[in-house]
C-alpha cells in the first residue's frame, strides 16, 4: 500500500531553507527594473442614428450619413507602471475598463469593464488609479452625423453636423519589463 507523501512542518521547511543559505550566504545585486503598459482596445467605434431619423424616400427627405469616429494611438497616453506595485515585484497585470467620451472627443468617465475579468489582487487601487490618470488625457475624434436636405434634383443640401458620445472598452497589460505595445481588437 502507498503511503501519502506529507510535507515537513513548516518550522521543519524554515530550517532547511535557512541552513541552505546559511553556508553559501546570501548577495544582492540592485537592478533597475522599469514597469511597461500596453494596451487593447476592445470594441471598435460604433454610431446610432439619433431616435426618429430614418431614410425617406421623399423627394424633400432628410438625409443622414454616419462617420465613425477614430483615435490615434500618439493621442493615448500609456499608463506608467505603479511605483510601488513595481518595488514589490507585482508582476503583470491586466485591468478592463470602459471610457465614456463626449461629443468633445474628451473622456468624461472611466470605469470596470464588464468585458474581462477584474483583478482585485494587491495594488489593484494603485493599477486603476493609473489607468485613469492616463486615460483621462486621451482626446478622440468622436463619431458624427451629417445631415443633409434631398433636393428635387438628386442633389443633396449640407444642413449640419452632430458629435456623438462614445464609449469604448479597453485592456491594459502592465508588465514588470518588457515593451511597450498597442494593439486593436474589434
Amino acid at each position: 500500500m502507498a503511503r501519502a507523501f506529507t510535507p515537513p512542518s513548516l518550522p521543519a521547511c524554515a530550517l532547511i531553507a535557512f541552513a541552505t543559505l546559511v553556508p553559501t550566504g546570501c548577495r544582492h545585486t540592485a537592478v533597475a527594473v522599469q514597469g511597461r503598459s500596453s494596451f487593447a482596445v476592445l470594441e471598435p467605434l460604433r454610431t446610432t442614428p439619433p431616435p426618429g431619423v430614418d431614410q425617406d424616400p421623399s423627394p424633400t427627405a432628410l438625409e443622414v450619413d454616419q462617420i465613425p469616429g477614430h483615435y490615434s494611438a500618439k493621442d493615448c497616453v500609456l499608463p506608467v507602471y505603479p511605483p510601488r506595485a513595481l518595488a514589490a515585484g507585482a508582476g503583470t497585470r491586466r485591468v478592463w475598463v470602459t471610457i465614456s467620451f463626449d461629443e468633445t472627443g474628451n473622456p468624461t468617465d472611466v470605469s470596470p469593464s464588464w468585458r474581462g475579468i477584474p483583478d482585485y489582487g494587491r495594488f489593484s487601487d494603485d493599477f486603476g488609479a493609473a489607468v485613469r490618470d492616463a486615460v483621462m488625457r486621451w482626446t478622440i475624434t468622436p463619431p458624427h452625423l451629417v445631415y443633409y436636405q434631398r433636393e428635387a434634383a438628386g442633389s443633396r443640401k449640407y444642413l449640419r453636423t452632430e458629435a456623438l458620445p462614445e464609449s469604448l472598452d479597453v485592456v491594459f497589460t502592465f508588465t514588470a519589463s518588457g515593451q511597450v505595445t498597442a494593439e486593436n481588437r474589434p
